[in-house]
C-alpha cells in the first residue's frame, strides 16, 4: 500500500551516526540512547532496538507510559524514565522494571514504600540541579538529600546524573561551573562512603564539547538522529539525517493569474500556474506556519507552498511543469537529486527548533523502516480477534485494550495490544513473555540398538534476547519433572524423554549451543531431581545480553518408537 504520507527511517544511517559519536568516548564509557517522545519521531522501537545492537547499554524516555511501550515489544535491556515521576506511575515502574528517576526525597520515600510492599529492591538515578532549573535536587541541598535517600532500605542508587542547559556552545564558562561543582558533590559523597555506579551528564552537545562531563556514561539523543543542538557542532562531527517525510501528489489543477489559494484567499497567483494539491497538513504533523513560507521537492526541483496548510491538504505551485504527474512522490523533510531539506531548514523558517519539527511529524505517518535503502519493516497494521471470557474478563481486556490505545494511539496499537493480551493471558506474575522468532526444528531419526527407542539427531533454532548471563538446557523422565523445568526461568529449553525410567547422558547428549553461530561451553552437566541439566554461561566479551541472537542447539537423544507425537 502506499501511503498518503509516511516517514522513512534510514536504519543504517542511525548505525554510523551512534558510531561517529562513540569515537567521542573513552574506553568503557556507557551509552544511553534517548528514545523519548517516540524517539523524537523516528520510532522508539526500532531505534532501541539498533542502538542497542550497537553496544548502547541504557535507554531513556519521558515517563512510564514510553518505557511501557518498549517492555511490551520485548526490549529488555535496562530503561531510565528522565523526567520526575508521578505517585500513579510508582506501580508500573515497579512491575515492568523500569528505573525512576528521583528529583526529591519525599517521592523516594513513596517508591521506598511501595517497593517494600511487594519486597522489591529498586533502582533509581538522582538528578541533581547543577544549574538547569528545572527539575533535580538543587545543587546546594544535594549532599544531605542523597544521604537520606540512601538510607531508604528497598532503594539502590544505581545512577546520579545532572544537565547542561547550553551544552551546544563551546567553552560556555557556566558549564565548566556545573561539572566542577557536580564533581564536587561526588567527592563529598564518596567521603561519606557513598559511592554510586552510574554517573552520566553530558547530552549530544556535552559529548563533542565538554569531555569532562563524560564520567561512565552519556546520553546521546538529537545527534544520533543527525540533526545538530548547534551549529557550531558541525564542525566537530558529521552527521546525516535519518528521518525523511513524504507524501504524493494527489491532485493537479490549472488556476489563472489573480486566482486566490486556500482559507482567507492568503495567497494570489501572479501568473497562470498548475497547482499541485498533497495529502497532508497540520492534522499530520506539517506546521500551519509553513503556509506561504515553505517549499517541497518533487523529483530534484523545489517548489513554494501556497496559501494556508490546512489539516489535511498543503498546495503548491509547480508553475508550468508538466512532468510532475498525480502520484509522484513530494518530500517535505529529506533529499531529492541535489536539493535537501532538513528539520533544521524548517525550524528557522518559522522560528522554532528542529527538535520541535521530528518530533511533530504525525502519527497518520507509518515510519517505515530502511537498512541499506532495503525495506527492513514496517509497523503492523491493527488486527482484531475474539477473546473468550475464559481466557479473559471483560474488564481485564477492556483495560489491556484501553491501556494499549494509551500507548500507541496509531498503527503501533495492534502490537502493543497483541503483548498485552498475550502477557494477561500466559504471563506468569510480573514476568514478561519472551517470544520466539525465525523458529525450525530439524530431526533424524535412525535405528537404536535398543528395538524400544529411536536414535535421533536434533538441530532447534531461533531468534532470542536473552536478559540473564546464564541458562540451562534439560531433559526430565516424567511430566512431574518436566512442569518443575517449566517454573524455572533459568530453563531456556526442556526435553522430555517418555517411557525410561533412570535416564543417563547417553540418552540425551547436548552438543553444540551456538549464539550468532558462535559455539558456547557448556560450563556445567548434571543430574538432578529434575532430570539432566546442562548450564551454559554467556562470555562477557560477546556482549550479547539485551540483544536479539540467531540462538541453535544441537543434541541427541533417544525417542520411544511406540510413540508418534512429541
Amino acid at each position: 500500500m502506499k501511503y498518503r504520507s509516511w516517514a522513512e527511517i534510514d536504519l543504517k544511517r542511525l548505525t554510523e551516526n551512534i558510531h561517529k559519536i562513540q569515537k567521542f568516548l573513552k574506553p568503557g564509557t556507557k551509552y544511553l540512547q534517548v528514545v523519548k517522545a517516540d524517539a523524537y519521531g523516528h520510532g522508539a522501537i526500532e531505534v532501541s532496538r539498533t542502538a542497542l545492537n550497537n553496544n548502547a547499554y541504557y535507554l531513556g524516555v519521558a515517563n512510564a507510559d514510553e518505557g511501557i511501550q518498549l517492555r511490551l515489544a520485548e526490549i529488555y535491556s535496562p530503561v531510565l524514565v528522565l523526567s520526575p515521576s508521578t505517585s500513579d506511575e510508582i506501580e508500573y515502574l515497579l512491575n515492568y522494571n523500569i528505573t525512576s528517576s528521583v528529583s526529591s526525597f519525599e517521592f523516594a520515600k513513596v517508591l521506598d514504600e511501595s517497593a517494600k510492599k511487594q519486597n522489591k529492591k529498586v533502582n533509581i538515578h538522582i538528578e541533581v540541579d547543577s544549574g538547569m532549573g528545572r527539575t533535580g535536587i538543587t545543587i546546594d541541598s544535594a549532599e544531605k538529600e542523597i544521604l537520606r535517600i540512601a538510607g531508604l532500605k528497598n532503594i539502590l542508587i544505581e545512577g546520579i546524573f545532572s544537565h547542561f542547559p547550553s551544552s551546544e556552545i563551546p567553552e560556555d564558562p557556566f558549564a565548566h561551573i556545573q561539572v566542577n561543582e557536580f564533581k564536587q558533590l561526588l567527592l563529598h559523597l564518596k567521603e561519606k562512603k557513598l559511592t554510586i555506579p552510574l554517573i552520566h551528564f553530558a547530552n549530544s552537545g556535552g559529548i563533542l564539547n565538554y569531555p569532562r562531563s563524560h564520567f561512565n556514561m552519556v546520553r546521546a539523543g538529537l545527534l544520533t538522529f543527525g540533526e545538530y543542538p548547534g551549529g557550531e557542532l558541525k564542525k566537530i562531527i558529521s552527521v546525516k539525517p535519518v528521518m525523511s517525510f513524504k507524501t504524493q501528489v494527489v491532485l493537479l489543477k490549472k488556476f489563472k493569474k489573480g486566482d486566490t489559494i486556500s482559507y482567507n484567499r492568503s495567497y494570489k497567483l501572479k501568473n497562470d500556474s498548475l497547482i499541485a494539491v498533497l495529502p497532508i497538513g497540520y492534522g499530520d504533523g506539517y506546521d500551519f506556519l509553513l503556509s506561504n513560507k515553505g517549499t517541497v521537492l518533487i523529483k530534484g526541483n523545489e517548489y513554494p507552498i501556497v496559501g494556508r496548510v490546512t489539516m489535511d491538504l498543503t498546495m503548491i505551485d509547480i508553475g508550468k511543469n508538466n512532468s510532475i504527474k498525480i502520484g509522484d512522490e513530494a518530500i517535505l523533510i529529506g533529499k531529492s537529486g541535489k536539493k535537501e531539506i532538513t528539520a533544521e531548514d524548517i525550524a528557522k523558517k518559522i522560528g522554532t527548533i528542529n527538535y520541535n519539527i521530528l518530533c511533530s511529524v504525525g502519527k497518520r505517518a507509518p515510519r517505515i523502516y530502511l537498512n541499506q535503502e532495503k525495506l527492513k519493516g514496517f509497523q503492523p497494521i491493527f488486527k482484531r480477534k475474539d477473546i473468550t471470557d475464559d481466557l479473559i474478563s471483560k474488564d481485564k481486556l477492556d483495560e489491556v485494550i484501553k491501556h494499549s490505545l494509551q500507548l500507541r494511539l496509531n498503527e503501533e496499537v495492534g502490537n502493543s495490544l497483541y503483548h498485552g493480551l498475550f502477557q494477561t493471558i500466559f504471563g506468569q506474575g510480573d514476568e514478561p513473555i519472551i517470544f520466539r522468532r525465525g523458529f525450525f526444528y530439524h530431526i533424524r531419526f535412525k535405528q537404536s540398538r535398543n528395538k524400544d527407542f529411536y536414535d535421533a539427531d536434533i538441530t532447534i533454532g531461533y531468534e532470542k534476547i536473552f536478559k540473564e548471563n546464564e541458562f540451562i538446557i534439560a531433559c526430565a523422565d516424567s511430566e512431574e519433572a518436566l512442569e518443575k523445568l517449566f517454573s524455572d526461568p533459568k530453563v531456556e529449553y526442556r526435553w522430555l524423554i517418555q517411557g525410561k525410567n533412570n535416564i543417563n547422558f547417553n540418552d540425551f547428549k547436548l552438543n553444540k549451543v551456538l549464539l550468532n553461530r558462535t559455539g558456547l561451553k557448556i560450563n556445567e552437566k548434571n543430574k538432578t531431581s529434575r532430570g539432566l541439566e546442562y548450564l551454559i554461561k554467556l562470555p562477557e566479551k560477546l556482549n550479547l545480553l539485551h540483544k536479539s541472537v540467531e540462538f541453535q542447539l544441537q543434541f541427541t537423544t533417544i525417542h520411544p518408537v511406540s510413540k508418534r507425537e512429541f
